[in-house]
């Protein structure tokens, strides 16, 4: 047997992959679950930054009144 049709043996059980060969072996559900992954991870890191500079200018907004403070 051929390399290829051992590879076709292998991916037997996979939808798509004995009626196509050739084509590539990712479910659309798969592409889109790899596509939210990726959005989500976005998300988060675009979180993760914002919710760092809201704190950071809490903490730079107290500062600037504790130092009004002191001068006084």
């Amino acid at each position: 047997m051929l390399v290829h049709d051992l590879s076709l043996q292998a991916f037997a059980g996979h939808a798509g992959a004995t009626e196509n060969p050739g084509t590539p072996v990712v479910l659309p559900f798969e592409l889109w679950l790899g596509v939210m992954g990726i959005a989500l991870l976005l998300l988060v890191a675009i979180a993760w930054i914002v919710g760092n500079a809201l704190r950071l200018r809490k903490i730079d907004r107290r500062l600037r009144i504790l130092e009004g403070k002191q001068k006084q």
